[in-house]
C-alpha cells in the first residue's frame, strides 16, 4: 500500500487495506500477491510477484475464490525491479474456467512480444497445438504442423525447439 492508504496487519502478518486488498509477501518482505480477500477467497484480479518484486501473472477469481476468465503471465528477467521491469513482457494469456485452463492459450516472444504459438485445452487437459508462428509472429501453421520455440520464464533465450505435427509433439529439434 502506499502511505496514503489506510491498512492493518492481519494475524499472520499481511498487510490488509480498507477495501478488503490483501497483500502477501516472500520471506524477504518482497510482496508476493495482492488482491481482494473477503472471507479468505480471492475475489476480482490478483497480481503475483517473485522474489525480485517482478510481476508475473495477473489472475481473476469469482466470487468463489476459483481462478475464472482471463488471464496474463509475464516473463520475468533477473534484473531491473518492480512492475515495469521489462515492460512487463507478455509469456501467455489465456482462459481459466472453474479454477482450469480452458480454450485457447497464446504463447509469447520475449524478445519481440509477438506470438511463437497457441494450445487449446479443455477442462485443464492440454489437447492440441494449434497456430504456430515464425520469430517475426508470422503465422506458419494453423494446423500445428511445424516448430514451437520455447523460452525460458526468466530470461530471453530459448529453453527448447519442438516439432508438432497436427497438434501433437512428434520429436525435439534443440
Amino acid at each position: 500500500p502506499r502511505e496514503q492508504d489506510f491498512y492493518k496487519i492481519d494475524k499472520n502478518g499481511n498487510i490488509v487495506t480498507e477495501n478488503n486488498i490483501k497483500r502477501y509477501s516472500h520471506k524477504n518482505g518482497a510482496t508476493s500477491a495482492k488482491g481482494k480477500e473477503i472471507n479468505g477467497k480471492k475475489i476480482g484480479e490478483w497480481k503475483f510477484y517473485s522474489t525480485s518484486s517482478c510481476l508475473t501473472s495477473i489472475v481473476n477469481y469469482n466470487n468463489d475464490g476459483i481462478a475464472e476468465g482471463d488471464y496474463k503471465r509475464f516473463f520475468c528477467f533477473k534484473y531491473g525491479h518492480g512492475e515495469n521491469m521489462y515492460n512487463n513482457y507478455l509469456s501467455q494469456t489465456g482462459n481459466y474456467k472453474n479454477g482450469k485452463q480452458d480454450g485457447l492459450i497464446v504463447f509469447y516472444n520475449p524478445n519481440n512480444g509477438k506470438p511463437t504459438h497457441t494450445e487449446f485445452w479443455e477442462n485443464g487437459v492440454f489437447k492440441r497445438v494449434k497456430d504456430i508462428y515464425d520469430y517475426n509472429g508470422n503465422l506458419v501453421s494453423s494446423t500445428g504442423t511445424g516448430t514451437v520455440n520455447l523460452y525460458k520464464e526468466d530470461s530471453k533465450y530459448l529453453t527448447a525447439k519442438l516439432e508438432y505435427q497436427n497438434g501433437h509433439r512428434a520429436g525435439v529439434a534443440f
